[in-house]
Parts: C-alpha cells; structure tokens; sequence
C-alpha cells in the first residue's frame, strides 16, 4: 500500500466533511419535521444524542 499524499488526505477531509454536513442537514430536516408535527420532545432528544454520537465518530476517523 502506497503511502498518502497531501493531496489525498485533503480529498478524504472533504468527503468527511461532505459527509458530515449532509448528516447535520438530514438531522436539522428530522428535528423540523417533529417539531411540525409536535411529536414527543423525547424523539427529539433521541435524535440529537445521535447526531451527536455520528459526529463524535466523525471526529474520531478523521484525527
């Protein structure tokens, strides 16, 4: 295996962050969605603790 080049950890940052922005979107979409339908608040906190969890593991791969 080859070892990487500067340019192809900023190719992999980027796709993490491609990544990592989708998820924020798809979760702010979630928390707007329950809000319209006034669903239990728990589903909201749920829905957080693993936006949360996602992210903690984003950072985690990227370091």
């Amino acid at each position: 295996m080859k070892p990487l080049t500067k340019k192809d950890v900023e190719e992999r940052f980027e796709n993490i962050d491609r990544r990592f922005d989708a998820l924020e979107k798809r979760c702010d979409e979630l928390t707007d969605f329950l809000d319209e339908n006034k669903k239990d608040s728990q589903e909201v906190v749920m829905l957080t603790g693993v936006y949360y969890r996602l992210s903690k593991r984003v950072e985690i791969k990227a370091a």
